[in-house]
């Protein structure tokens, strides 16, 4: 046997031929040896192979991190700078002019403040550091209170909240709606053309698990990408959108330290639906 680290990877075999030659000790130690070596051979080549692939990925990532974190910052200091150079010439400023800009400087600011919030995220999971604190939550209100920031920024996106008047659960708040936030962030991202978003928060009378549903009419998924869209730092659509892949990943992560789970549907009429399921109600 082939081994490596108590695990066996392959196995050297001798046969026996015609001249009826019989392998004795020595031949034994001899196979055992080459063995050992092709082993190492063998490890050493997944491990090569790992490592490059896993440089690959770093560089991958490190590129789109860059590039978002600096689309947000080169927005914040071209408004900073125009605004600064009004004040120097001691020009007035048009109120309404001053208004875009500084909405603009609010909005780059809260997106450059999510992409850090991931970033600190994703350490923390990968050092098993991120840590619950759960208190009883009225989702209802959760959810309205997400969907109610996300609807004065897209004119052509229409947030549909179908939810009880109260659903109360035992859960981290700033985690959940952290989750909330990512799933309606990705479904208008990937509508580009607008079109309803459908949040639907239920529980079934005598069932104990609670279900968020969040779907879309947008482009979709191809079925090639479907099985690893929970990967850290993996994108099923092309770069021509904005994000470097950790949303879903980081989503899945904080469901399943509730003890529940993230699952991807396909509707018939195009579009994707996320379902989310939660452990435990409370009256």
């Amino acid at each position: 046997p082939m081994k490596m680290r108590d695990e066996v990877i392959g196995v050297l075999q001798f046969a026996a031929t015609e001249s009826g030659y019989h392998y004795d000790e020595h031949d034994l130690s001899l196979a055992q040896d080459l063995a050992r070596r092709a082993a190492m051979a063998v490890d050493n080549a997944r491990l090569y192979s790992e490592a490059q692939q896993a440089i690959a990925i770093r560089e991958d990532f490190l590129s789109m991190a860059a590039h978002e974190l600096k689309t947000p910052v080169t927005s914040l200091r071209g408004f900073a700078q125009l605004l600064v150079r009004q004040l120097d010439l001691k020009r007035e400023i048009d109120p309404a002019r001053l208004r875009r800009a500084l909405d603009t400087i609010n909005q780059q600011s809260e997106r450059l403040l999510r992409l850090i919030v991931r970033l600190l995220d994703l350490s923390k999971i990968e050092a098993g550091k991120l840590v619950l604190e759960p208190e009883i939550t009225n989702l209802t209100t959760l959810i309205e209170r997400v969907v109610d920031g996300f609807s004065t920024g897209s004119d052509i996106h229409q947030l549909e909240v179908q939810a009880p008047q109260k659903l109360q659960a035992l859960v981290d708040p700033l985690r959940i709606e952290q989750v909330v936030t990512n799933l309606i962030d990705n479904a208008i991202k990937y509508s580009p053309e607008g079109g309803p978003i459908k949040i639907n928060l239920s529980q079934e009378t005598g069932q104990p698990n609670i279900r968020l549903l969040v779907k879309d009419h947008g482009i979709g998924i191809p079925p090639v990408h479907r099985e690893r869209i929970f990967e850290p730092f993996y994108q099923a659509q092309s770069r021509g959108f904005a994000g470097i892949g950790m949303g879903l990943y980081i989503t899945r992560q904080i469901i399943e330290l509730h003890g529940g789970k993230i699952e991807l549907e396909i509707p018939d009429e195009g579009g994707t639906c996320f379902v989310v399921t939660l452990p435990g109600g409370i009256n």
